[in-house]
């Protein structure tokens, strides 16, 4: 597939369900770019786009304030981003993409089963940290810093709305952090901001009319939906590497 429209496809396909579930960003991304795309670029290219889509979600949700499940997912998660960033530029193109797929189907299909089979009664305060420290790790690696933790904050007893918010800002302070970790390992370059650019207006519509639908529609059967739609994916990515 053409390179150009690899990232493009990737970012239309992402883009929308990012808008819609509020992550997911660069596992749907990957699930395309991981074909074409080096770790090296294709890291880059999801945080740059995910941190785009948070901020044009958190406009859209108008955000008002920052509530303490996402200051414990930021304590633990910061402090890992850097790990994740030199683990990228040693990391073997086939394991990532044997790690992708893997992700994609632990995240999936614990999702799917879990949420029928048993709901937490309590908030789990003291785990948000060791959650958020993976997710930064993951963010540091390939910005996959959405998987973990909207898959625990999902089985929460929390408001719906008010879990979107404390991921959104988790999710933003991961970014921000690993693409200046990336910056000063010369990992964003000039062909690297093209490209992002690119992105983002392939991304940009489609971001907006997911979040359009979230407040739309009943969110627990498009997530299914969508948890399928990465199952599949993930198998796809396991098989052909083998």
């Amino acid at each position: 597939m053409n390179l150009h429209l690899a990232i493009a496809l990737g970012a239309v396909l992402a883009g929308f369900v990012q808008g819609f579930s509020g992550f997911a960003f660069g596992l749907v991304a990957m699930s395309i770019w991981a074909w074409t795309l080096e770790p090296t670029l294709a890291g880059p290219l999801v945080v740059l786009c995910s941190l785009a889509g948070q901020f044009m979600q958190m406009r859209m949700d108008n955000l008002q304030h920052t509530n303490p499940i996402a200051w414990r997912y930021i304590v633990g998660g910061l402090p890992a981003v850097p790990l994740g960033v030199l683990t990228l530029q040693w990391m073997d193109p086939r394991v990532f993409k044997l790690g992708v797929g893997a992700l994609l189907i632990v995240v999936a299909s614990l999702s799917l089963l879990w949420r029928d089979l048993f709901r937490l009664k309590q908030a789990r305060s003291r785990l948000d940290y060791l959650v958020g420290l993976v997710g930064g790790f993951l963010g540091g690696v390939c910005g996959l810093v959405g998987a973990l933790p909207s898959w625990w904050s999902s089985h929460k007893p929390i408001e719906r709305a008010e879990n979107r918010q404390a991921l959104q800002v988790f999710f933003t302070a991961v970014h921000i952090v690993t693409i200046a970790f990336y910056g000063l390992r010369g990992l964003i370059t000039l062909p690297t901001l093209g490209y992002a650019a690119l992105a983002f207006a392939a991304m940009y519509l489609p971001a907006r009319a997911g979040a359009r639908l979230y407040h739309r529609l009943d969110a627990a059967t498009a997530q299914r939906a969508i948890l399928g739609v990465l199952l599949v994916v993930g198998v796809t990515l396991l098989a052909v590497n083998r």
